[in-house]
This record gives structure tokens, sequence and C-alpha cells, in this order.
């Protein structure tokens, strides 16, 4: 398994102190397409952005549960989100909900 994510380095007191950044919301799509990928045919997929779930295009995905994550600073953009988003989190919310899900397909009993 490879895992692409963009690095976060704390000081000892616990503040951010630098970020590496290697994914970025315009380069997702194109990430995936030049690694040339094998992916599974149901997608688990989380995004803040409407235009996160186009990754899917590259993936040849047959079924998928999208859920995204809306601010509350872009509560105006809500009816972009709900078009394409099948569970919406809006607000400063935590990750409960689709670790909930998570373990609900994965049959772990954390309930």
């Amino acid at each position: 398994m490879k895992i692409y994510s963009n690095r976060f380095i704390f000081g000892e007191d616990g503040k951010l102190e630098d970020i590496h950044t290697i994914v970025t919301s315009m380069s997702k799509s194109t990430m995936l397409n030049k690694e040339n990928m094998k992916f599974r045919k149901n997608n688990l997929l989380f995004g803040d952005l409407p235009t996160d779930v186009l990754m899917e295009k590259s993936m040849g995905v047959e079924t998928s549960l999208r859920i995204g994550f809306l601010d509350n600073k872009k509560i105006h953009l809500l009816d972009s989100y709900e078009k394409v988003f099948d569970v919406l989190l809006i607000g400063e919310g935590t990750f409960d909900f689709a670790l909930y899900i998570y373990n609900k397909i994965f049959n772990f009993d954390n309930t």
C-alpha cells in the first residue's frame, strides 16, 4: 500500500513548525494518473471541495460513498456540495461519523 499525504512538523511544544505539501486540491487527480495505480471498484471518498469527486474518474470506481466536509464559512455553497456528496458534515465537527461508517463497512463493532 502506498500512502500520499502532506507532512506536518511539530516542535516539542506542540506548535506547528513546518509543512511539507505533496498533495493539493489541484494535484490529486494528476497524482492518480501519473502513478498508474490499480484501484478497487468500491470507494469511500472524503472531500472538502466538490471537485474532489473528480478523482473517481481516474480510478474506475463503480460504487462510491462520498462524504463531504463543508466549513461554516462556505455555507453559501451548500447546494453545490449537496449535488456531489452523499453525506455532508457541516461546521467544525469531528471525524466520528466517518469513522463510524468505516467501522460498519469493515465489521468493526465500536458502537
